[in-house]
């Protein structure tokens, strides 16, 4: 986890998570705890305004990605019962525990990239709505963020004292 610090009171904030693709996700404004003020997290991209990229979750990559560890393991196991007759049941019961390994492993990868993508596709309508505001439109602008022309037009199409009151939202 990285962390970041009030501009305002110095309180150490935790900003992203290292290692989960949706941890870089969501607004960049972050309301400090301590002081109540605004600060800027620089680690987050608001999604809706980036192109929604789901890890593959395809049964051909999962067993490419396994294979090699736990499939060569297993292979070389069978091999070695084939040309040693005499520990065959030792080595098909070693290939039986990296087949099974294996199998385990290709199903708790799929379970854990659904769960991201199902993480991902939430994050991804909660940037939308934040996007329905002008206000917050604005100050994405007023942050250098690449916010695309239409936004931006649509966030000038409203006076400068209306839409929502927060746009700190999380």
């Amino acid at each position: 986890m990285a962390f970041l610090r009030c501009p305002y009171c110095r309180k150490v904030l935790p900003s992203g998570t290292w290692g989960d693709p949706a941890g870089r996700w969501g607004s960049p404004f972050v309301k400090c705890p301590q002081c109540g003020k605004d600060c800027v997290d620089a680690t987050k991209t608001e999604p809706a305004l980036k192109k929604l990229e789901l890890p593959d979750l395809s049964v051909g990559h999962l067993v490419k990605v396994h294979f090699f560890p736990f499939g060569l393991l297993a292979l070389f196991c069978l091999f070695a019962a084939w040309r040693s007759p005499e520990n065959t049941v030792l080595f098909l019961s070693f290939a039986g525990g990296f087949i099974g390994v294996y199998a385990y492993r290709v199903w708790q990868d799929a379970r854990s990239r659904e769960r991201v993508h199902e993480r991902m596709r939430r994050l991804y309508a909660e940037s939308e709505e934040r996007l329905k505001d002008p206000k917050y439109i604005r100050a994405l602008v007023s942050l250098d963020y690449d916010v695309p022309m239409s936004l931006r037009e649509y966030a000038d199409s409203f006076p400068e004292d209306e839409g929502s009151e927060d746009t700190d939202e999380n």
